[in-house]
């Protein structure tokens, strides 16, 4: 293997980020999501040059990269959406078994891929209008991941448009621009303004109840008086 690999291999690193803030925040289920597209691109592009002499093996990741990518979207569309954590599990398995039966039949290609997107946009906005608001979003942040997010797909899809193009180059440009797309998809909730709302509900609920204790215990000791 010579440079062009490794760095295919390793940019893959680059979601490392996501990982550690998402569980940093406890969102586990988008963690392992993460770490399994990670660890599945970086075994798919360690078997290229071996793929004509285990040629199943790297089909079957080849596979599981495509699907895996794709369920990354599928997980920050629910995520952007604010989904409660138990119904987080019905967009993925429609949208996934959606996913792996194009890719099945062999009908997966730029048109598939913007069909899913569409129908993560879609739930997306679909949510936003059901509940009549949109949840307060971390502006710069929202326009970073945009930005690599488009900066990662066309990384992506140059080289199919133009062959001449350095596979590797782009590759790992796409690996390292839609990784940290996710980090910062991940990072447009204002999670310390929640908690901080939280915490000072959970003191309001702490003084209300010591006001309450307080009042109880001067009506028992008037009725004690009065007795």
């Amino acid at each position: 293997m010579d440079i062009s690999d490794y760095l295919l291999i390793f940019s893959n690193l680059s979601m490392l980020l996501a990982i550690y803030y998402s569980i940093k925040n406890t969102y586990y289920l988008e963690a392992y999501i993460f770490f399994q597209s990670m660890v599945v691109s970086m075994t798919y592009h360690a078997l290229d040059n071996f793929k004509d002499d285990h040629r199943i093996i790297w089909d079957t990741f080849k596979f599981i990269d495509f699907y895996c990518a794709i369920l990354v979207m599928i997980t920050l569309s629910v995520y952007i959406s604010r989904i409660q954590d138990k119904y987080k599990g019905i967009p993925h398995i429609m949208l996934g078994t959606f996913t792996i039966g194009m890719m099945a039949n062999g009908n997966w290609d730029i048109k598939s891929e913007l069909i899913i997107a569409g129908v993560c946009f879609g739930m997306t906005l679909g949510i936003f209008i059901f509940r009549k608001r949109c949840p307060k979003f971390k502006k710069k942040n929202f326009l970073k991941a945009s930005i690599f997010a488009l900066a990662g797909f066309g990384c992506f899809h140059i080289t199919y448009l133009q062959d001449t193009l350095p596979y590797w180059i782009f590759h790992t440009l796409w690996h390292m621009f839609i990784m940290l797309s996710a980090f910062y998809f991940m990072r447009i909730h204002p999670i310390n303004e929640i908690k901080d709302i939280g915490s000072r509900a959970i003191k309001r609920v702490s003084s209300l109840d010591s006001f309450f204790n307080r009042t109880n215990n001067n009506h028992q000791e008037l009725d004690e008086l009065n007795y």
